[in-house]
């Protein structure tokens, strides 16, 4: 048996953090700005009380649109961002807690699988060769055949079988444990399962033979055939007789003037021309042979070729077949017609044409294979330009421009060639293989929020949960996130994070794949998120510093700035405060509009929309984040403006986002343009909806013993989280940042 398990994990960069400066600083002024102070517990959440806070979630494409302008252009609320007090417990991982690993059977979900499937087989594509044609529009040198093809041709079947799995589940707590030391947050509202596949060492075999008749060009391969046969004698022969060297130019292969044409006639003249030497001793001044010219002592009709102006006479340029190999038409051999019957009779006197050049070895190659075997005086092309000619009518041989299945042709010789053109029968054999399954394990437990390193007091830190639903683009797919939230109060609020960083260009593709462009850490990080003086909100609060973080990946620069201002001007939000309607005759009515909104066996008062709300005793969080890939010179912009309401937390939040070089929009970009002329890109907008707030005495604080934290001796595996539900994000504010919508 094999355990088919997959495990997928990334490894932590070697990193260091330097500070470099810092260039503001107002926490250890006395006083500041207009004297306004707030209390932070006051002004962000309180959790040692349970927390239910409502917003409405403005996405990137809705960013500037208003409550009601979202109403009326979709005549519907915006979607939904919650944020809650997290309902569950800590966990820690001590050598004595096997009862967090126990595994407990579920019988309800123990059954036998009689599972039917099945497996596909393609065989390979082909085309058929349905005719062949001469290239008549090509230029004449590139004229050729080409084939006309059919479409691919291909066949599959579905083989249906049968497999019986033993399918059992189990819960347990937790699964290995995944920390060596400290401690673990468990959220037990959420569910994660896993899936074991123990399969067969012999997986299932199948195959199919597919029969298939095709058509293709016939062995001879006519076409691709280059005649070496240029004495068209249809023999083949030894090099051509050398003579003598005549000008003792040390070879036998010219063609010698046995005179001085003065005249440059071509021809020898008594009266004007010099005779040189009778070389060949003939008797005659004329042209001397170093070779014999060899012909093939036949009379040879003019070679056939296509009449494409149809004038009755060879054209230059038209395709003609050229059976003396001087790459030129040549007509018909002169013959003394004894019978003046127009055509030749066996014993007339004929001039045998040569071809004037000197002739070596002719080349053959074999037609066939069988006992039969005959020589064929060519040399085979890779392109199909030899033109075929049927002489099964030697008086007028038939120029074929056009070959189709089954078509024969008789050459200039006698020779039958059949079936240019083929159908055969050929056998495709697929075959493939799937994994035999005997049995699947499916194993429930608790999702692990996060896990804490050792020497971390646990009761300093409070969980909190946001879960939202947005909509894929261009799928219109509704997808649901979340994220946790880990704080603690010590004069600031300090959160545990993740520290992420982009990636530089080239480590994604595509718009959808940008929330990939940032990697994260793999262990929690304390990180300030709102600061204060002695616990204190205070107007004209200023914090900015740089710092550089060396990484596995890149170095990165980090420039923070944080301001706080008082917002006493006020700052509307539609949120439900109050009834947001009544009940009348069995009816809904809005107080928004005072508009009737259904039957209250249809809806209910909270689907009324939301009501204005101005609060007034308002404190304006700017936080501002620039990261700096050195070397590329890449910035990362983070921009998240925070509006706390004493008693109420955060009302309205707004992120901002914007790069030097944008991962997928090349062109200029539209946005809030800053001080320094930097585009910021509205990202995503929260307001608060609901919010209500109840005391609970505090979550750890109800514990009835404090939390261990003991080191763990052994774990054979230790993973980096990435198969948890629980990611890594890249907060903002209380919000995450998502690029990829």
């Amino acid at each position: 048996m094999t355990l088919a398990l997959s495990l997928w994990y990334c490894e932590k960069p070697e990193e260091e953090t330097v500070a470099n400066s810092e260039s503001l600083n107002t926490l250890s002024d006395l006083t500041i700005g207009s004297g306004t102070t707030g209390a932070v517990s006051e002004y962000f959440y309180n959790f040692d009380n349970d927390l239910d806070a409502e917003f409405y979630l403005f996405s990137q494409s809705k960013f500037s649109y208003s409550y009601d302008k979202y109403l009326t252009t979709l005549s519907e609320e915006p979607p939904k961002m919650t944020l809650k007090s997290f309902p569950d417990y800590l966990v820690a991982i001590t050598p004595n807690s096997s009862e967090l690993l126990a595994r407990y059977p579920i019988d309800s979900l123990s059954v036998q699988d009689i599972r039917t499937d099945s497996v596909t087989l393609t065989s390979t594509q082909f085309k058929n060769v349905e005719s062949i044609e001469w290239d008549l529009d090509a230029e004449p040198s590139f004229q050729r055949y080409k084939p006309n093809n059919s479409d691919w041709q291909q066949a599959d079947t579905t083989i249906t079988y049968i497999d019986t799995v033993e399918i059992s589940a189990y819960y347990a707590v937790i699964d290995t444990p995944l920390i060596e030391a400290g401690i673990m947050f468990v959220d037990s509202s959420e569910w994660r399962d896993t899936s074991y596949a123990f399969v067969n060492e012999t997986p299932l075999s199948f195959s199919n033979a597919f029969v298939f008749i095709k058509k293709q060009i016939s062995a001879d391969s006519l076409f691709y055939r280059v005649n070496t046969d240029c004495n068209d004698n249809n023999a083949w022969d030894v090099g051509e007789t050398q003579n003598y060297d005549y000008n003792n130019d040390g070879d036998l292969t010219d063609v010698v003037l046995e005179y001085e044409d003065k005249n440059n006639n071509g021809q020898y003249d008594t009266s004007a021309d010099s005779v040189i030497f009778d070389y060949n001793n003939d008797g005659e001044i004329g042209l001397a042979f170093e070779f014999t010219d060899r012909g093939n002592s036949l009379w040879d009709p003019e070679e056939a070729y296509y009449d494409v102006d149809s004038d009755g006479a060879y054209t230059l340029s038209e395709p003609y077949q050229d059976r003396n190999c001087n790459d030129v038409w040549d007509g018909a051999e002169d013959y003394t017609d004894a019978n003046a019957n127009g055509i030749y009779d066996e014993g007339e006197v004929f001039v045998d044409r040569g071809n004037g050049l000197y002739d070596v070895l002719e080349v053959f190659t074999w037609v066939h294979a069988d006992e039969d075997s005959t020589k064929g005086l060519f040399e085979v092309d890779e392109v199909p330009n030899n033109l075929i000619v049927d002489w099964a009518n030697f008086d007028s041989p038939d120029v074929k421009m056009e070959i189709n299945l089954n078509d024969d042709i008789t050459d200039r010789h006698g020779n039958i060639f059949s079936n240019l053109i083929e159908e055969v029968s050929f056998t495709d054999v697929k075959q493939a293989q799937v994994d035999d399954i005997d049995s699947l394990v499916t194993l429930y437990t608790h999702d692990v929020v996060a896990n804490i390193a050792d020497g971390v007091n646990p009761e300093d830190y409070y969980i909190a949960k946001s879960e939202w639903t947005r909509e894929m683009p261009g799928t219109g797919e509704i997808v649901r996130g979340y994220r946790y939230h880990l704080y603690r109060e010590d004069g600031d609020i300090i959160e545990l994070v993740y520290p992420g960083y982009f990636l530089m260009p080239g480590y994604y593709y595509n718009e959808n794949q940008v929330a990939n462009g940032f990697w994260h850490k793999t262990e929690l990080e304390e990180e300030i998120l709102l600061y204060t003086y002695n616990g204190e909100l205070r107007d004209g609060e200023r914090v900015e510093w740089t710092d550089t973080d060396t990484t596995g990946i890149a170095i990165y620069t980090i420039e923070k700035s944080y301001q706080v201002d008082n917002y006493s001007s006020g700052i509307s939000v539609a949120a439900g405060i109050g009834n947001r309607g009544w009940v009348q005759n069995d009816s809904i009515f809005c107080v928004r509009d005072s508009s009737y909104f259904g039957s209250t066996g249809e809806f209910e008062i909270s689907d009324c929309p939301g009501l204005d709300t101005t609060y007034y005793d308002c404190f304006r969080i700017t936080s501002e984040i620039t990261t700096t890939m050195l070397g590329s010179g890449v910035e990362f912009g983070q921009r998240v403006i925070t509006y706390l309401v004493k008693g109420q937390g955060v009302v309205k939040e707004e992120v901002y986002i914007r790069w030097t070089e944008h991962p997928y929009f090349t062109d200029g970009y539209e946005g809030l343009i800053d001080e320094n002329g930097q585009v910021w890109i509205g990202l995503s907008r929260i307001e608060l909806s609901a919010f209500n707030e109840g005391s609970s005495g505090g979550l750890f604080r109800q514990l009835t013993r404090p939390v261990e934290m003991i080191d763990m001796d052994r774990f054979d595996a230790v993973p980096d989280f990435n198969f948890d539900p629980f990611k890594p994000a890249k907060s903002a504010g209380i919000q995450t940042i998502e690029l990829n919508y």
